[in-house]
């Protein structure tokens, strides 16, 4: 009898010594698993962002008059619902701490396409070539092109400064 017990107890100590280390990692989820929860949302952006912007909008444009922003913020939905579901799931804070990084800066390219004023490239692509009216829009265009691409490569620097700085914590 004494034995049964004894065990018991050695079975019990044992389970209690594996799993305080596991539950104690990081506020009980593991690196791995954050991260595993992590690649889900970066797949999601990653489509997101390597989608054709243009040939998204020249697609919906076959259909008439189109709100370029609409179909932009159509377009990077999914990536902002994975990265919000991600950083619901994920309580890891090393791991959370870089996905939030990202899905701030993934955020604020969303916000500079929302913000951005497209109208005037759908109107472009509805006038006339010949008309004096184009000429006069082309500068105008240009002008807005020149500062929305500067805008846009400075959010991309920062998404892959956040996304190294994310896969470097994922590796360790």
């Amino acid at each position: 009898m004494l034995t049964t017990r004894a065990r018991i107890f050695g079975v019990g100590c044992a389970a209690v010594t594996l799993t305080l280390p596991l539950a104690a990692c990081s506020g009980g989820q593991s690196v791995h698993e954050a991260c595993l929860q992590t690649n889900i949302a970066l797949s999601a952006t990653r489509v997101a962002l390597d989608t054709n912007l243009e040939a998204e909008a020249q697609s919906a444009a076959q259909g008439g008059d189109i709100d370029l922003n609409e179909v932009y913020a159509e377009t990077l939905a999914p990536g902002t619902e994975a990265l919000e579901r991600a950083q619901d799931d994920v309580s890891n804070s090393e791991v959370k701490e870089a996905l939030d990084r990202f899905a701030e800066e993934y955020q604020a390219y969303v916000t500079t396409i929302a913000e951005a004023d497209l109208s005037t490239y759908a109107a472009f692509h509805q006038l006339d070539p010949d008309s004096g009216e184009y000429l006069q829009t082309v500068d105008e265009v240009e002008a807005t092109s020149l500062a929305l691409q500067d805008k846009i490569t400075a959010h991309m620097e920062s998404l892959h400064e956040s996304s190294s700085a994310l896969v470097d914590v994922c590796k360790e």
